[in-house]
């Protein structure tokens, strides 16, 4: 643990770099030495940092004391102080103290050059990573491993990749890079010490293996390339990464998080930037600006960000620097969902004021948070509240540098609205003024449900929409709150990159509710640290953080225990025990459960989605159910859906919600409460068209936005439509013999070229699959299931019946239609069986432990 750094991390692509063009080929790729980071290499071996740093404090320490010595000095001889006997004389002379002061001065001075060699190698050789010379490419942390294996056989020729394998974690940024991976140096080094030989060619050097494996990458050379580089060329190495299921990805992803970590500790060392130097607050900036003491009290300036806390919101900052500089009405509201990042761009925009890097019309202005609670907390009437408000903007525009944030402002003109107070005719002169901005922040649900009234309101601002960050920037956000969270647990939990990569997946994949992406991901990193304190784990892991959603979601997500490897393999038998025939239907299902669980699947999609096409009573309705119960555990792991009752178009606002009636859609409610279940929709050709609009989207992107603005995810859902849809196109294919595959080729051309669905909303489903009617050897089969089926439910009564094959053809027989298939045999078993064993249970003939026997005469 005490290698871990402890800055906060910068982005890679603020790390000192500039790309190179590529070597020349056929010159010699190496040399004797590191030409770019020797002299720091060296200086950092001889005296390393921290002993550099702790000399410069202690001599500064004595240079401090020294001059109070002085001064005492100096004030003992000038003036009428107490006798010597009450007040001693300082035992050093004016004399001495200057001599030892001025030997001290030039020992801090010789740190100060020293330290000032080692920045000039670091940053001065950061800019030139070019030339034949693949040394001259390497960044001071990949170059800091290169050395520390040099050093043991005197010459870079010499270092082998096996040399550099077990040198890696010699050093600092190797520990780190451990830590990050979840492994321990002594772990390491007791695996790599295992004999082999590396493969290389005798004589060759390991700089030359390196030059070939990076033959084509252009630019610096980093710790990613180096671990990449040992993957791919040292057997033992390879074979204990894998043993810790870390992946190549993870590898390149930690060597990066080193790298940036020691990017941005560097960054901050470099005082001289023009960056760090126009962070520095002006003498007297807001002088000339009005007075706003009243108004400071109900207002709170906005802190600057962190460059760690900007990643993937420039363009939002740079957005809203724009909208700031019209000439009049330049307001902005910036929405939202709630951990988006609307007030990182804010404090972007404060970062940028205090460096200096805005345009001139803005230079000067100062961001505050205007507390509206606090305001509408202290008017106690309307007037009160109105005229408190109109003393604020007032106060404001006349000191002409505000900029006013306030949070959740369509609440805020809600809450006017409720006291009586008109929110155009009070904000409406400001917001049309130069001298004062308004930023507003509010969701897009609540910005429609409330301002939809107040347009003219609304025209007067420019509304920037926050996006979810991509894939790359919300593992960089994640990386940047590990730091913080590490600390503040007492460093008792080590965060590794596999289980950052492991949540960022997670809250894309399986959170989608909650918040913006970068909330959800804070969330779920912090229950996953406490969770592995609670465990006394050290490194939380992608197990770890995998078992905690699968827990959380309950979502199949870890290692595939026994259990579930029996029974996903066996998955296709257990559903024909409830599903007669239709082995296409279920062959199709239990496949795509199957890439689903081993990671095979486009993860955007949900698991599988299946058209199933045929005449009712064939199994279509069983099928879904019949995969709830075996895949899923419960026959209520389904979620159906009647499409007749969305043929209208209201339908879809009974689906996805409705925010002006302030009524959440039956599907949004579902999805969130039952996220991983089977969705069954049945008779789909009969909902409205913006219905089937809505799975349109489902279908190809896994999630639909709900009325409140909310995505909600069906990702983790098997989606399967039924339709009757082309039954008598079936019907009669099936009486002139045509092939199977020919005939559902028909089916699918029959269903567009009558227009019952769009060929775009067909061509997302997986499979569209036909069902066929049962012949008589299977209507028997599943007059068995139903008849065993009521066996059971008799068994709870200690009544036992007795499946005859005589009861069997009997309930095959008159239950079967030819219209209806075998859907009325069920009614058939009700009306004639279930009321014959009523009537006897009722009349008392039927005692517990009685066995009922029935033929074919007692059913007619």
């Amino acid at each position: 643990m005490a290698y871990l750094f402890t800055s906060q991390f910068t982005p890679l692509e603020n790390a000192p770099r500039q790309a190179a063009e590529t070597p020349a080929r056929g010159s010699t790729p190496h040399a004797s030495s590191l030409t770019g980071f020797t002299g720091a290499l060296a200086l950092d071996r001889l005296l390393p940092k921290k002993i550099r740093g702790g000399v410069a404090a202690i001599v500064n320490l004595l240079v401090l004391l020294l001059c109070v010595g002085m001064v005492y000095s100096i004030l003992r001889a000038q003036l009428p102080l107490p006798p010597d006997n009450v007040l001693p004389l300082f035992p050093f002379s004016f004399a001495h103290l200057l001599g030892v002061l001025f030997l001290l001065v030039a020992v801090r001075l010789l740190f100060f050059a020293l330290e000032g060699f080692y920045l000039a190698r670091i940053f001065g050789n950061s800019s030139k990573m070019s030339g034949d010379n693949i040394l001259d490419r390497l960044t001071y942390p990949a170059a800091h491993i290169w050395y520390g294996t040099a050093k043991s056989v005197r010459s870079m020729d010499r270092v082998t990749v096996r040399g550099l394998a077990h040198a890696f974690a010699a050093g600092d940024f190797g520990k780190n890079a451990l830590l990050r991976l979840g492994i321990s140096s002594a772990e390491y080094h007791a695996a790599i010490s295992v004999s082999g030989q590396d493969g290389a060619v005798p004589g060759e050097p390991a700089i030359v293996r390196l030059e070939a494996y990076i033959r084509e990458q252009e630019g610096e050379v980093t710790i990613a390339d180096i671990l990449e580089f040992l993957f791919a060329e040292d057997k033992p190495f390879q074979n204990f990464i894998l043993s810790r299921q870390v992946t190549k990805q993870d590898l390149a992803g930690t060597g990066a998080w080193i790298e940036r970590t020691f990017a941005l500790k560097n960054k901050k060392i470099r005082w001289w930037s023009r960056e760090n130097l126009g962070r520095i607050s002006g003498i007297g900036k807001q002088w000339s600006f009005g007075y706003t003491v009243f108004l400071r009290q109900f207002a709170q300036p906005i802190e600057s960000a962190q460059t760690h806390e900007l990643v993937g919101k420039q363009r939002e900052i740079e957005l809203l620097e724009s909208a700031l500089l019209k000439t009049s009405g330049a307001n902005v509201m910036i929405i939202g969902e709630p951990g988006i990042g609307k007030h990182t761009v804010l404090q972007g925009l404060a970062r940028m004021i205090d460096e200096g890097k805005v345009f001139p019309d803005i230079e000067h202005k100062e961001v505050l948070a205007l507390s509206v609670g606090q305001v509408l907390g202290a008017g106690k009437t309307k007037g009160e509240t109105e005229a408190l408000l109109l003393r604020i903007l007032a106060e404001a525009s006349a000191a002409g540098n505000i900029i006013f944030a306030i949070d959740e402002f369509p609440e805020f003109i809600e809450s006017l609205e409720n006291l009586g107070i008109a929110p155009g005719t009070l904000l409406g002169p400001y917001l049309a003024h130069p001298a004062i901005h308004i930023v507003g922040l509010g969701t897009s649900a609540n910005l429609r449900r409330i301002l939809e009234r107040e347009k003219a309101l609304v025209d007067e601002f420019v509304t920037i929409e926050l996006t979810e960050p991509s894939p790359a920037d919300l593992v960089e956000i994640i990386q940047d709150a590990v730091p913080g969270l590490e600390e503040s647990l007492k460093h008792r939990v080590v965060i590794t990159y596999p289980a950052i990569a492991a949540i960022a997946e997670g809250v894309e994949q399986y959170l989608l509710s909650g918040g913006g992406a970068p909330e959800r991901a804070a969330s779920l990193l912090e229950e996953v640290a406490h969770e592995c304190i609670a465990g006394r784990i050290l490194f939380c892991t992608r197990e770890i953080v995998l078992e905690y959603l699968e827990k959380k979601t309950r979502i199949p997500l870890g290692a595939i225990t026994a259990d579930e490897k029996e029974k996903l393999l066996h998955l296709e038998d257990e559903m024909h025990k409830r599903v007669i025939n239709q082995k296409d239907a279920i062959a199709a299902i239990a496949n795509a459960i199957r890439r689903t669980r081993a990671s095979m699947s486009d993860s955007r999609r949900p698991i599988g989605t299946f058209l199933f096409l045929g005449p009712t009573g064939v199994g279509k309705t069983e099928t879904a159910k019949a995969l709830a119960a075996v895949y899923f555990g419960d026959a209520d792991a389904m979620t159906r859906f009647d499409m007749t009752e969305y043929q209208s178009e209201d339908g879809l606002t009974r689906l996805i919600g409705s925010s002006a009636a302030n009524q959440h859609g039956m599907l949004a409610s579902a999805m969130r409460s039952t996220p991983y279940a089977v969705v069954l929709l049945d008779e789909f050709e009969k909902s409205h068209a913006k219905v089937q609009d809505l799975f349109l989207q489902i279908l190809d992107e896994g999630f639909f936005t709900d009325a409140f603005g909310e995505r909600v995810s069906m990702r983790n859902c098997i989606i399967i439509a039924t339709s009757n849809a082309g039954s008598i196109f079936i019907l009669d294919a099936l009486k002139r013999k045509i092939p199977f595959n020919e005939m559902q080729a028909g089916v699918i051309s029959h269903i567009q070229s009558n227009g019952i669905f769009k060929p775009e909303l067909l061509n997302r489903f997986d499979s569209v699959i036909v069902f066929t009617p049962l012949g008589p050897e299977e209507l028997k089969q599943v007059s068995r299931l139903m008849l065993e089926t009521l066996a059971l439910r008799l068994k709870k009564q200690n009544l036992n019946l007795v499946i005859s094959d005589e009861l069997i053809a009997a309930v095959a027989a008159g239950g079967y239609s030819a219209t209806f298939g075998a859907r009325p045999m069920r009614r058939f078993i009700q009306d004639r069986i279930e009321k014959i064993i009523a009537d006897k249970i009722i009349a008392g003939s039927l005692k517990d432990g009685d066995t009922i026997s029935l033929t074919a005469q007692d059913l007619s």
